[in-house]
This record gives structure tokens, C-alpha cells and sequence, in this order.
């Protein structure tokens, strides 16, 4: 369990610095078009502000998965219910987008993606 809340703690790292440095770009043109190289599992032909909310997103499940591995260090109890709930919305989002974007397989493949934290919780805790 440990291994697997280092490796979100680091991602929740990862999310924050790369998506915060997308919104720092100014109005949600230039930050769609800055996060527009990063997430190129969206069609590049959509509008920016797709690219604008998904970069919202992202930090905000960095900042889930960050404060849910610190929580666990604190409180493994809490820690692992943090962790279950950061993965869980993760999950539905990756699910959402699989909804809107369908047509494009990339998507599909960043759901399975956006779909291992909650796997891997589910086989530790069970």
C-alpha cells in the first residue's frame, strides 16, 4: 500500500505543477492551447476551453491525491478512505470523458488509465 501511495503522492505532484503551469498562461485561449500539448488524448481540433477545463480538473485530482498521501502518512485509516474517494472521482471522471469523446480511441485508453488508482485500491484493500 505504501508503494501505491508514493506513486500518487507523486502524481497529485506531478498534476499540480503541470496544470498550474498551463493556468498561469492568462485567459482560457492561451491556457487551452498551453494544455492542449499535454493532453493530447482530446481531439486537437477542439475548442480551447475544453482543453481549459480539463487542466482544471487535473489539478484538482493532483491536489486530491496529493493531500490524500499526506492524510495517509498522518491517518492510514482516513488516509485510505482519501485515497479510495480521489481515485473513485478520478475514475468517474475518466468515464465522463469516455462519454463526451467516444469516437476517439485515445480516450478509451486514457479511461482504462484514469481507471488503475481505483483498481489497485480496491485489490489492496479487499
Amino acid at each position: 500500500m505504501n508503494i501505491l501511495v508514493i506513486v500518487l503522492f507523486v502524481f497529485g505532484v506531478f498534476e499540480i505543477i503541470s496544470n498550474s503551469f498551463h493556468l498561469t498562461k492568462g485567459d482560457i485561449k492561451a491556457i487551452g492551447t498551453s494544455a492542449k500539448k499535454q493532453h493530447r488524448e482530446l481531439l486537437s481540433t477542439l475548442e480551447e476551453k475544453h482543453f481549459f477545463y480539463k487542466a482544471l480538473i487535473m489539478l484538482f485530482s493532483g491536489l486530491m491525491f496529493f493531500a490524500s498521501a499526506l492524510i495517509f502518512f498522518v491517518s492510514v485509516r482516513a488516509g485510505i478512505f482519501c485515497l479510495f474517494f480521489s481515485s473513485y472521482f478520478f475514475s468517474l471522471y475518466g468515464l465522463a470523458q469516455l462519454i463526451c469523446y467516444y469516437k476517439n480511441i485515445r480516450v478509451w485508453f486514457s479511461f482504462i488509465v484514469y481507471s488503475l488508482p481505483i483498481i489497485a485500491c480496491y485489490l489492496i484493500i479487499r
